[in-house]
């Protein structure tokens, strides 16, 4: 919501002065990071209606300097834990699978509700802790949203013979067997990263990992064969969704986190909708769920819902939690 501005001396143009000069304070505590966010931002902060639900702040953050980055990460755990909030996701870009920007470190922290997380970022400790944060990383996305409800934690392991070393070129192999790459050698899907697709094949890890998903919809679907539909975007989307769903299920993968976005308090280009985060039990559990004929036919409905989406392949830190 930008903020305007009248010059008539009115009783509600002093409440306007107020309420600016309050987005203007909360923004300076920021401290060196203020350039990457805005007023705009901040007063939608202030205006946040919602005081009684849990609110989740997720942060994708480029790290330049792991020693400070360390630094930042003690300090501000202690700021959130001083008004009831804490970390709950904390892993590691392992590979991006497709975006447009490049990030290393991805943290959830949730909080009671935004008069806590409004306190904590009023506290001289938080400014102290978000210049650290400020030298230890070259960008950030800062979205505010709210956590979703799942109907359960996947868990398990999974694996899968037939992909044990496996080199490069058995991997094309199969990538063109499957129909993921045309006789050129493209994807055939857009969101296809052959790289990393390969990478994933050769790799004989049995470990979890988590694709972190932002997610921007069409209002209306668009899909490529130009055909008509009354669908929006998210509701095509939810096509592809339902049917790589009951795939995951079955290699002990799916949905572990789930978040509607209310603010992306950052100065994004993108404004982004929903936060998605999907477990994968092992490589070879995203290879079988993702190379499934009825997941590659369900790709166009999720490719005629998204306007924008940036995925990464991400793993659990040292100190985060298996879900």
């Amino acid at each position: 919501m930008a903020l305007g501005c009248d010059n008539s001396g009115s009783d509600s143009n002093d409440t306007s002065k107020d309420t600016t000069t309050a987005s203007e304070s909360l923004l300076a505590q920021f401290g060196d990071a203020q350039g990457r966010f805005s007023e705009e931002t901040m007063q939608a902060l202030l205006e946040y209606e919602d005081t009684s639900n849990t609110l989740a702040l997720v942060q994708l953050i480029a790290v330049s300097d792991a020693y400070s980055f360390s630094d930042y990460e003690s300090s501000i755990e202690s700021v959130w834990s001083s008004v009831g909030g804490s970390t709950v996701f904390m892993s590691t870009v392992a590979a991006t699978m497709f975006a447009e920007r490049e990030f290393s470190a991805i943290r959830i922290a949730e909080f009671p509700n935004i008069n806590a997380l409004l306190e904590a970022i009023n506290s001289d400790n938080f400014t102290t802790s978000i210049n650290t944060l400020y030298e230890a990383s070259t960008d950030q996305t800062w979205i505010l949203g709210t956590p979703g409800n799942l109907p359960f934690e996947p868990s398990g392991s999974f694996s899968d013979p037939s992909l044990d070393n496996l080199d490069e070129d058995e991997a094309i192999e199969l990538l063109l067997s499957l129909g993921v790459l045309d006789d050129s050698g493209e994807a055939v899907s857009l969101y296809t990263n052959i790289d990393v697709m390969i990478d994933m094949i050769v790799s004989d890890s049995p470990d979890p990992f988590f694709m972190m998903n932002l997610i921007d919809f069409y209002e209306t679907a668009q899909y490529s064969d130009g055909r008509e539909t009354e669908l929006t975007g998210e509701e095509a989307n939810s096509i592809y969704g339902e049917t790589i769903g009951l795939i995951l299920f079955s290699y002990n993968s799916g949905p572990s986190y789930s978040m509607d976005v209310d603010i992306v308090l950052t100065e994004d280009t993108i404004d982004w909708e929903k936060i998605m985060i999907v477990r994968y039990a092992s490589r070879d559990a995203f290879l079988n769920a993702f190379l499934n004929p009825a997941a590659q036919e369900a790709l166009e409905h999720k490719e005629a819902g998204l306007e924008n989406t940036f995925v990464y392949l991400t793993e659990l830190t040292e100190t985060g939690t298996e879900n």
